[in-house]
């Protein structure tokens, strides 16, 4: 179902047949089966569209979109490139703001953005959430350790922050984030020395020692390798489950995301076309948001569940090429 602030519980009316498929990307598929969430409410996204404009031509990068994340979720954004996923993290904590005619968003019980308009706090807003990018964003000449530190800038003086001059406390924190990552013995190493998986764990213990309640990674996967791209995932899902905070991770592996997210919002042309859990993320539902990057994706690599003849028991998994034939 779509979580809107006004429409929670709600179910929605479920995508239409393949004949119909072009006018499904507005639609989306139900989950009926999740009641409403007692949590306080960490995202709410209004009726967020944004056009991005040039001299040649205009493109609509998100249309109408409207969902609600609760505290202590872990949502997964998935989407075929040009989906909007990234544009509408970005969105979340203020790098990017919407079209006049968008609504509003809330992060944390505080306005973002309204009507295209930045809120005079967000930097106080900011200091509230980590946001983790696919390039890690580390100073690769500094330590580890420092690059870890400077997730405390934002809630230092600006007398100590100017100078870099952390306290001893500060470091054993640096250094218990560092450890948790699985990556302290690396803490004097300068950081571009390290390998992706590293540097990438150590911008989520950057974000942890920051203090963050809301985390947002944008695409953290997307340049490491299998078991690179599991570590970090791990840190995130670990995050969030010891920690309570509250974790939304832009991804292109499908499998990735139903392995670690126990939520899926699905984009497809900047319209929200499935949220709900990994269970009811079908191959139908993965074609019509990857489409023809469905094999980019892993999609086809995944098995297919039929269900067994005669009815009942067990789903009969059947790899998509046997379909094929």
């Amino acid at each position: 179902m779509t979580r809107s602030p006004s429409s929670v519980g709600k179910p929605q009316n479920p995508v239409a047949s393949s004949e119909t498929s072009s006018s499904a990307a507005s639609e989306v598929y139900a989950n009926s089966s999740i009641p409403p969430d007692s949590r306080a409410i960490a995202v709410s996204v209004d009726g967020l569209s944004k056009t991005f404009k040039s001299l040649l031509r205009s493109h609509r990068a998100l249309h109408d979109v409207s969902l609600t994340i609760h505290e202590g979720e872990m949502v997964g954004l998935i989407g075929a490139s040009g989906s909007g996923k990234s544009t509408l993290l970005r969105h979340l904590t203020g790098l990017v703001t919407g079209d006049p005619d968008s609504g509003a968003i809330t992060v944390l019980g505080s306005e973002i953005q309204n009507a295209g308009k930045l809120s005079g706090r967000i930097r106080k807003i900011r200091r509230r959430i980590g946001f983790i990018f696919q390039q890690f964003n580390l100073v690769s000449r500094l330590s580890l350790l420092t690059n870890v530190l400077i997730g405390r800038l934002g809630g230092m003086p600006w007398y100590r922050s100017c100078f870099g001059r952390f306290t001893r406390d500060e470091k054993r924190m640096a250094m218990a984030a560092l450890d948790r990552v699985g990556i302290s013995l690396h803490a004097g190493q300068r950081a571009g020395t390290l390998s992706g998986g590293q540097q990438q764990r150590a911008a989520i213990a950057r974000a942890m020692i920051q203090g963050a309640e809301l985390m947002l990674a944008d695409e953290p996967i997307a340049s490491l390798d299998p078991e690179a791209s599991r570590k970090v995932m791990q840190t995130l899902r670990d995050v969030n489950q010891k920690d309570g905070t509250t974790v939304v991770v832009c991804l292109h592996q499908v499998e990735f995301a139903k392995r670690y997210c126990p939520r899926i919002i699905g984009l497809k042309d900047g319209n929200m076309v499935f949220d709900g859990p990994p269970e009811e993320l079908t191959m139908k539902i993965l074609q019509e948001i990857y489409g023809a990057e469905a094999d980019d994706a892993g999609i086809m690599d995944t098995i297919t569940e039929l269900p067994r003849s005669g009815g009942g028991g067990e789903p009969l998994s059947v790899p998509p090429s046997v379909l094929a034939n």
